[in-house]
């Protein structure tokens, strides 16, 4: 019975874990506009969840650093740099949204472009994908 236990009770902190981690994506993915509020996934139920007693039941983590932390990061979600092809050429650059003019030194393939473009936003690769994903951009092919 012993090993059952153990197994019940790992099973049951992977649970709470992963109510907890799914929020936590949620009301990143929300404030960052990657995905629509509906009645049961919006900032305020989420919101009331970090500040109930059942999340406090669920961790010991401390919701106002949570969402003061995450609400930082959605405002960095904004391209900056992206991406375009070179005309007549099989190659990459980026280049700030506003302005063609490519940025010395970030010629490459569309794979190295889009990893220095992240990197020039101050983003990870994930999130300048998602980013890009949200705001309709692709690589244009002038």
């Amino acid at each position: 019975m012993g090993g059952g236990q153990k197994l019940c009770d790992k099973g049951l902190e992977n649970l709470r874990y992963g109510i907890v981690e799914k929020a936590i994506d949620d009301y990143f993915c929300l404030l960052a506009g990657f995905i629509a509020p509906t009645a049961d996934c919006n900032l305020g139920e989420l919101e009331r969840f970090f500040l109930s007693d059942w999340f406090s039941m669920l961790c010991t983590l401390d919701s106002d650093f949570i969402m003061d932390n995450l609400k930082r990061k959605a405002k960095k979600m904004i391209l900056k740099y992206t991406v375009s092809k070179q005309k007549g050429s099989s190659r990459y650059y980026v280049h700030e949204v506003d302005c063609k003019e490519p940025i010395p030194g970030t010629l490459g393939t569309k794979k190295q472009a889009l990893h220095r473009a992240a990197k020039l936003n101050d983003l990870d690769y994930k999130d300048y994908m998602r980013v890009r994903r949200r705001d309709g951009v692709s690589c244009d092919k002038d």
